[in-house]
């Protein structure tokens, strides 16, 4: 009587090839995972007063036209509206605040090229800027263009 032994076979040897996959008991321990605090990093830390330090005012074409950057979401953000000449060295750009009470908080910076009213030619030039709705004072004060 002959038997058929290529069954047995097939199955020895599928079971030698996965236990040869298999890992030792040890492979299988890992190192201990750290708190999770440790896995997080801090939050980033904002503070107005340095968007405001970002505000840069510097002259476009020297005594006639100045380029102003500040900084806001794309949702809201300040536009210039006006330009007021306090004397021939000194003006104030008025800003406006677009969008609506919910900002997105995608902070970036927004550039614009402002003219300087006839009155106002006097190098050095003293540029203040209105920001309403940015902080409780909502004037940058006092950039001076040489």
């Amino acid at each position: 009587m002959m038997h058929d032994i290529r069954p047995g076979v097939v199955l020895a040897l599928v079971m030698l090839t996965l236990s040869g996959c298999s890992a030792p008991e040890a492979a299988l321990e890992s190192a201990p995972l750290p708190p999770p605090a440790a896995l997080r990093a801090p939050p980033p830390t904002f503070e107005p007063s340095e968007v405001e330090l970002g505000t840069q005012v510097a002259w476009e074409e020297r005594g006639k036209s100045v380029s102003v950057t500040v900084w806001g979401s794309s949702s809201c953000h300040h536009v210039p509206i006006t330009t007021r000449v306090i004397e021939s060295t000194e003006i104030v750009i008025d800003f406006e605040l677009t969008g609506g009470d919910a900002c997105t908080a995608d902070l970036r910076s927004y550039s614009y090229i402002v003219e300087i009213p006839p009155g106002a030619r006097g190098i050095p030039l003293t540029v203040s800027l209105t920001l309403p709705g940015w902080n409780d004072e909502d004037t940058v004060k006092g950039i001076v263009l040489e």
